[in-house]
């Protein structure tokens, strides 16, 4: 069995992350490079995917970040069929459509921030911004929040991290890219259930789930298809990356 680890230039921490635990538990892996993947089709029906190293076979897909590659969306659809992704392309660009994910959300009941969704029209804009309340960038639910949200990890369907993230100082975003702190923390039962419902109504196995937690409950902030779940393993004994590998080798019984 073959890993295919797709690498987008956007974010290289997880797959250099799940090729080094690759190769440390001797599990054969196949780098695919996102900006030259593409795919040939023949006249007599034949599909070939390949990239810039040459043509791309494997059995398994681990998670991947698609936005900016539309050519790599029919060739990983192309792999996806022939072996098993624990995040289907369509999941993948659901996460990626924020104005999706929230559909998806809504039609499974899950709890989530407010969202407007309008045309660029700036009188539109104007009005749904005056329906949500000034400053449009942050939601009431946020500034509630005081700048922390929480991140959830889940993986093969099955919870594995969370940690809860403060901003830092004179900002509003909680993202640990912008200089957030974070420490581990638990949910609470009805926390536990809302991320993996969320996970689902998207349809992704492995995803990154970000919390508020409000005066009114728990509210989804957020879906990610390819967390950057490598700046939480110092808050976890057990190797993350080893546990997304390992679930991404894995297809689970059907039900």
């Amino acid at each position: 069995m073959t890993l295919g680890v797709a690498r987008s230039p956007h974010a290289t921490n997880v797959a250099d992350r799940l090729l080094a635990v690759a190769e440390r538990l001797g599990v054969p892996a196949r780098v695919i490079d996102l900006p030259s993947l593409g795919l040939s089709v023949q006249p007599h029906g034949d599909v070939t995917v390949a990239d810039e190293r040459g043509p791309v076979a494997v059995s398994s897909l681990a998670p991947y970040l698609l936005f900016g590659f539309p050519a790599a969306v029919h060739a990983l659809r192309a792999l996806e069929r022939g072996g098993y992704a624990q995040n289907p392309v369509d999941g993948v660009l659901r996460a990626d459509d924020k104005a999706a994910t929230a559909q998806c959300l809504a039609q499974a009941g899950v709890a989530q921030v407010r969202t407007e969704i309008c045309g660029a029209d700036p009188g539109r804009v104007a009005a749904a911004a005056a329906r949500i309340g000034y400053p449009v960038v942050v939601p009431a639910e946020v500034t509630e929040s005081a700048g922390r949200s929480v991140r959830a990890v889940i993986t093969g369907g099955q919870l594995l991290a969370v940690t809860e993230r403060a901003a830092a100082a004179r900002e509003w975003r909680s993202n640990i890219a912008g200089g957030a702190a974070q420490h581990r923390v638990e949910l609470t039962g009805d926390e536990r259930e809302l991320v993996l419902s969320a996970a689902r109504a998207v349809g992704l196995g492995h995803a990154g789930v970000d919390l508020l937690r409000t005066r009114h409950g728990p509210r989804v902030l957020e879906v990610n298809s390819c967390p950057d779940f490598t700046s939480m393993q110092p808050h976890y004994g057990e190797d993350l990356a080893e546990a997304v590998l390992r679930a991404s080798l894995t297809r689970p019984a059907p039900l």
